[in-house]
């Protein structure tokens, strides 16, 4: 794969195109998953190693076990986490991995897609939570989103090489909603 813009890699298929986009590493994800995952462990060991195990504890245990996991998994995704975007006439696949392992997947109908946009990122401002880029279209009545956190300067080059597979439709008032104040 080569790469197209910023921390895009790409590489043309028989009838598309295939863009692995890594995730987006969330500074509060990433600070809360620390966190969660230093409190469920501690309380894990805490009460793994309490001689005498009783059912409240033991409930306890599961509880925080889980709040672990999902804490290390939060983290597994923002530091080895992948998108893979494939892209042709027929069909879009967006892939989740975090290094091999299928995390999701999803397959769309390409001529079904409507108002594909890029959504750019908001600055900082106070009392307001910044939010990153991404990708959005709808599908079936519902909007969908993918490769949150990109910059500009990587959404445009893949935006172009998207729209050199094929020409999605956009509603006329989409043109106009696109762009966050």
């Amino acid at each position: 794969m080569e790469t197209l813009a910023g921390r895009l890699k790409w590489e043309r298929t028989a009838n598309g195109i295939r863009v692995q986009i890594p995730a987006w590493r969330n500074p509060a994800a990433i600070i809360n998953g620390f966190i969660f995952a230093v409190w469920g462990l501690a309380g894990v060991w805490a009460t793994l190693f309490e001689w005498r195990i009783s059912p409240s504890s033991l409930v306890l245990t599961l509880i925080m076990m889980a709040v672990s996991g999902a804490s290390l998994s939060l983290l597994a995704w923002n530091f080895a986490g992948f998108t893979d975007l494939i892209l042709d006439p027929a069909a879009m696949r967006i892939v989740r991995r975090i290094r091999g392992f299928n995390w999701s997947s999803r397959d769309y109908s390409t001529p079904t897609i409507r108002n594909l946009r890029y959504i750019p990122p908001t600055a900082f401002r106070l009392f307001r939570h910044s939010a990153p880029g991404q990708f959005r279209f709808e599908v079936d009545g519902k909007t969908r989103s993918f490769a949150t956190g990109l910059r500009d300067i990587e959404a445009i080059p893949l935006l172009d090489r998207m729209l050199e597979i094929h020409k999605f439709q956009i509603d006329r008032a989409a043109e106009y909603i696109g762009i966050r104040r």
